[in-house]
Order: structure tokens, then sequence, then C-alpha cells
């Protein structure tokens, strides 16, 4: 038995540079439910890999065709280039207790306070929680995580 076939195994095949036509077809055949095929993200990460013609493009067809209808034609259209596209991880959200520190010192709105945060050095931040009392353990653990 083999192991469940995973969008990015997808996204892998069709961005190849040395796919073939048979290549494809075995692909096509091991992988008949294609159930973790997602044409929409496809396109996405399409987007973010500087292929936005190709991605527009698709974009007609995501909810017309079929899933495999779909793979068929992203094999057989996109360029044969290694292309690497980055995955964008989610960006660390501050921790809840320090936002709310910076919203009681500058008597603003809580999604206020988030943007303050991003603008404030750790210096800065560190500063204003010796100001609300907090000992430097505290303030450690806060701000390394």
């Amino acid at each position: 038995m083999s192991a469940e076939v995973t969008f990015f195994d997808y996204l892998n095949t069709i961005l190849k540079k040395d796919r073939t036509f048979e290549k494809g077809y075995d692909f096509f055949k091991r992988n008949d439910d294609f159930k973790n095929f997602d044409p929409f993200i496809m396109c996405k990460y399409l987007y973010q890999g500087n292929m936005v013609d190709y991605a527009n493009y698709f974009q007609k067809f995501v909810y017309v065709l079929k899933k495999e209808e779909m793979f068929k034609l992203m094999y057989f259209v996109l360029p044969k280039n290694n292309i690497f596209i980055q995955y964008n991880k989610k960006v660390k959200e501050e921790k809840k207790e320090i936002i709310e520190y910076i919203q009681k010192y500058y008597q603003v709105s809580y999604n206020r306070a988030k943007e303050y945060s991003e603008l404030l050095s750790i210096e800065d931040k560190e500063e204003l929680l010796k100001m609300h009392g907090l000992d430097d353990n505290k303030i450690e653990r806060l701000l390394d995580e």
C-alpha cells in the first residue's frame, strides 16, 4: 500500500522540468481519486510563483472542469521548468497580553494596539512593560516567544 498523495506531490509533479507524457500518465493512473488536489489552491501557488498569466488562464476552468481534467490541463500547459514556489508561512502573532498592555498605555482599540505592536521595537515594548510594573522574568517570557 502506497502513502497518500498530498497536494504538494501534485504541485511537484506539475512543476518538474523532466516531466513527460508517460510520467504524467503513470502518476495519473496511480492517483485516481484526486481528493487532495485543489485547483483553486494550485492557482494561488502559481500567482505566488510569478506565473500570473497561467494562473489567470486556469482560473477560468477551476469550477468548470473536474479535478482530474484540471490536473491534466495544468500538467500539459505549464512550461517545463523546475520552479520552486515558496510556501508563505503564517506570520507569528504578538502575544495577546503584550497587545493589551499597549492598548492600556496608548488608550486605543485592540486592533490599533496590534498595529502599534508591529511598529514598536523590542526595546520599546520592554520599557512599556516595565512601566506597567512587570518584573524582568515575566517581560523576558513575554518577549521571547
